[in-house]
C-alpha cells in the first residue's frame, strides 16, 4: 500500500503583512485608514441598497425592475 504524502497546509497570508521579512511593515496610521475607507464603502453600499429596496416596497416591483436594480444601486451610491 503506498502512501499519498502531502505538503503541509499553508495558512493564506494576511492582506496587512508584508510578503516577505524584506519589506517594511505598514504604519498603524496606514492600517487604520484602510479600514477605515472600506468600513466607509461598506455602509455606503448597505445605505445604497436599502434605499432601493425601500423605494420599490415589494417583491413584485422587485423582480419587475431586476435587471435595473444594480444601475439603480450604483447611482444611489454614486449621488452620496
Amino acid at each position: 500500500m503506498t502512501r499519498l504524502m502531502y505538503p503541509p497546509a499553508v495558512p493564506p497570508a494576511s492582506p496587512l503583512t508584508p510578503a516577505s521579512p524584506a519589506e517594511p511593515a505598514q504604519s498603524d496610521g496606514v492600517i487604520v485608514k484602510e479600514i477605515e475607507d472600506e468600513v466607509f464603502l461598506s455602509s455606503s453600499r448597505n445605505v445604497a441598497v436599502s434605499s432601493v429596496l425601500i423605494r420599490h416596497r415589494s417583491i413584485e416591483s422587485l423582480f419587475a425592475n431586476g435587471k435595473h436594480l444594480i444601475k439603480e444601486i450604483i447611482r444611489e451610491m454614486s449621488e452620496r
